[in-house]
C-alpha cells in the first residue's frame, strides 16, 4: 500500500503544478505562466454509495485549478478511477494533454478539460485502501499551506 500511496502523491503534485483553469481570458494565461504562480489549495473529500470524490481546488492571480478524483466500486471492487482537469483556456488543456501522453498515460481531452484514466494502474486497491489514498492526499495538500 505504501507504494500507492508514495505513487499518489507524486503524481498529485506533480499534476497540480502545472494545471489550471478559470472562466476567462482565453489568451492571457499561457503554460509558463502557470509554472510560475503560488497555488493555495483546498480539498474535499466526499463518499456517497459507491463512490469517492476527492476535490482539489488551486487559485493564484486569479487562475483556478479544479481537479475532480472519482473512484468507482463494485462492491469492494475498483471499477473504475478517473481524474478530470478543467483548464482556463484550451492552450493549457492541450499543453497538459501532450506531457500526459508522453507520459503514456491514458487520457483524453475535450476543450478545456482532460480525463485521465487510472483504472488499471490502481485496480488492486479495495474500497478501504482507496479511501485511506484519497484521504492522505487531501490531508497532505491541506498541510502544506500550515508549514
Amino acid at each position: 500500500m505504501k507504494k500507492y500511496l508514495f505513487l499518489a502523491l507524486m503524481v498529485a503534485f506533480s499534476s497540480l503544478a502545472f494545471t489550471a483553469c478559470g472562466d476567462d481570458d482565453d489568451d492571457k494565461v499561457r503554460p509558463e505562466d502557470i509554472e510560475n504562480l503560488d497555488f493555495k489549495y483546498t480539498t474535499d473529500f466526499k463518499e456517497s454509495g459507491n463512490q469517492m470524490i476527492l476535490t482539489v481546488k488551486g487559485t493564484a492571480a486569479g487562475v483556478t485549478m479544479t481537479q475532480v478524483w472519482t473512484a468507482t466500486f463494485n462492491g469492494d471492487v475498483l471499477a473504475s478511477f478517473i481524474i478530470s482537469e478543467t483548464y482556463p483556456n484550451e492552450t493549457l488543456a492541450k499543453a497538459a494533454y501532450q506531457e500526459y501522453m508522453e507520459d503514456k498515460e491514458k487520457v483524453s481531452i475535450s476543450g478545456k478539460t482532460i480525463t485521465r484514466d487510472w483504472t488499471e494502474e490502481y485496480a488492486e486497491l479495495n474500497r478501504a485502501t482507496m479511501r485511506i489514498m484519497l484521504q492522505s492526499i487531501a490531508e497532505e495538500i491541506k498541510n502544506q499551506h500550515l508549514k
